[in-house]
C-alpha cells in the first residue's frame, strides 16, 4: 500500500497531462487551459524541487540553505537572462511572449523562471540514472549530459509553446542561437549544482516522470500548429 501511494502524485502528472494534451487537441475547455497555464506550470516546477529538497537534501543533512540559495539563483538568473533577451533580441533571438501565461515581470512570465528550475532537476534525474556510476565522479558529466536533456527539452517544447500562445518568435522560426543559450545558461545552473554538491545522490523518479509527462503534454498539443 505504501508504494501504491508513492506512485500516487506520479500518476496524477500524467492523467493531467494527457489531458491537457488532449483538450487541446479537441478545442475543449479553451479559456480553463488558459486560465490555467500559469499555476499548473508554477505549481508542477514546485513539486518538482519539494521532492528534491524533502526526499534528497533533507536527507543527506545537508546545508539547506544551499539548496534553497540554488533554487532561487536559478529563477532570479533565468528570469533576468529572459527579461533581458525579450527587451534586446539578442540572446535567445528576437521574441516575445503571449497573454497565456500571466504574472509577468518586464514581459517575462514568473512561470518561466520554475519552469527553468524544474527542468533543470528533472533533467539532472535523468542524466544520474544513465550514466554508469563510474562515469559520474567526472563532476563534468552529469552537469553535460543534463544540459543535453534541457536543450532536448526545449526543442520538443517551442512549437506546442507557439501554438498555445506562450511566446512566439519572429517569423515563427526559432533561431539556433536560442538552443546555444538554453545549453550555456543550463550549463552554467547544472554545474552550479554540482559544486554544491547538490546532486551526489539521484533526485527522486517523479522530477523524471514530469519530464516525460510534460513531453507526452507538448507533442500532444504541438498537433495544434
Amino acid at each position: 500500500m505504501h508504494n501504491i501511494r508513492q506512485h500516487v502524485p506520479v500518476i496524477i502528472v500524467y492523467i493531467l497531462l494527457i489531458a491537457g494534451g488532449l483538450w487541446n487537441i479537441l478545442g475543449l475547455f479553451t479559456e480553463l487551459m488558459t486560465a490555467m497555464a500559469t499555476p499548473l506550470i508554477i505549481g508542477l516546477n514546485i513539486a518538482i524541487a519539494w521532492y528534491a529538497y524533502t526526499a534528497y537534501v533533507k536527507q543527506e543533512n545537508m546545508n539547506q540553505m544551499r539548496f534553497f540559495a540554488w533554487s532561487l539563483a536559478v529563477i532570479v538568473l533565468s528570469m533576468a537572462v529572459e527579461g533581458y533577451g525579450v527587451a534586446s533580441g539578442l540572446l535567445f533571438g528576437t521574441y516575445g511572449y503571449g497573454d497565456t501565461l500571466t504574472l509577468q515581470i518586464a514581459g517575462v512570465p514568473l512561470a518561466i523562471g520554475f519552469a527553468w528550475l524544474g527542468t533543470a532537476l528533472a533533467s539532472v534525474s535523468i542524466a544520474q540514472r544513465f550514466i554508469p556510476e563510474r562515469r559520474r565522479a567526472n563532476r563534468w558529466m552529469t552537469p553535460l549530459t543534463a544540459t543535453v536533456l534541457m536543450v532536448l527539452f526545449d526543442l520538443l517544447m517551442e512549437p506546442a509553446a507557439m501554438a498555445l500562445g506562450y511566446w512566439d518568435w519572429a517569423e515563427g522560426i526559432v533561431p539556433m542561437q536560442n538552443y546555444i543559450m538554453w545549453f550555456v545558461l543550463g550549463l552554467a545552473f547544472t554545474m552550479a549544482g554540482e559544486a554544491l554538491a547538490l546532486f551526489k545522490r539521484p533526485i527522486p523518479e517523479f522530477a523524471l516522470h514530469a519530464y516525460a509527462a510534460q513531453i507526452i503534454y507538448f507533442f500532444m498539443s504541438s498537433q495544434l500548429a
